[in-house]
């Protein structure tokens, strides 16, 4: 056998020549893996005391994920409504966390109590999940508008980022995850998404918008 011999110029571009194709084909391979491995979201998560005009309000986790749109839902409950509370954490509510992962959005909810009680303040420190809104007119179906003004206000101000706010009764059941696959096909910054009684296009009692179950 006849030993091949090469001088050293010859030698190093050789190597040079072999150094880049293996940087080639690394590159290539990371290209085609970002762009056809599954998404991975960053998920963080953070607490938050945000002072509004009519008190103070201590926010609970919320799920920071810059890949989704953000949807920010109040459901309007009552103090000495706990039941209802605690059947919605037990339902929908439930199925919405165990889903998050595979939904269309990012989402937040909060239970929406017009004040703080000694019962209200306990079921919080366990769930972490109620906003007192401090209003001055206390009761279930009592001044609806104005609770609605101060909720999404406060959606506004403390969810920059939200896409969607909602406003849901504690008697409201939603079907997930086929509501939010609804919402991913028509979303946009302007949609009002709701309840709605009658086909008329005039506005009165028979025909209308309810607040039952509003996303703006």
């Amino acid at each position: 056998m006849i030993p091949v011999r090469c001088s050293s110029s010859t030698c190093r571009k050789i190597a040079k020549t072999l150094w880049i194709s293996y940087i080639t084909c690394m590159c290539g391979f990371l290209l085609l893996y970002v762009t056809y491995s599954p998404r991975n979201y960053i998920q963080i998560f953070q607490r938050q005391e945000t002072k509004l005009d009519n008190g103070v309000v201590t926010q609970t986790k919320i799920l920071v994920d810059e890949a989704r749109d953000h949807i920010v839902m109040g459901i309007l409950s009552a103090n000495g409504k706990q039941r209802f509370r605690d059947t919605q954490r037990k339902t929908w509510i439930k199925a919405m966390l165990r889903m998050q992962h595979k939904l269309p959005f990012k989402i937040t909810y909060k239970f929406l109590l017009d004040e703080p009680s000694s019962e209200s303040i306990a079921e919080n420190a366990l769930n972490y999940d109620i906003v007192y809104l401090n209003v001055t007119n206390h009761g279930r179906a009592v001044k609806c508008g104005e609770k609605m003004y101060i909720w999404f206000k406060y959606v506004h101000t403390v969810y920059p980022d939200a896409l969607l706010g909602a406003r849901i009764d504690d008697d409201a059941f939603l079907c997930v995850p086929q509501v939010f696959h609804r919402l991913d096909s028509i979303k946009s910054s302007n949609l009002y998404y709701g309840w709605r009684h009658g086909t008329s296009r005039q506005i009165n009692r028979d025909n209308r918008v309810d607040e039952m179950f509003l996303f703006l």
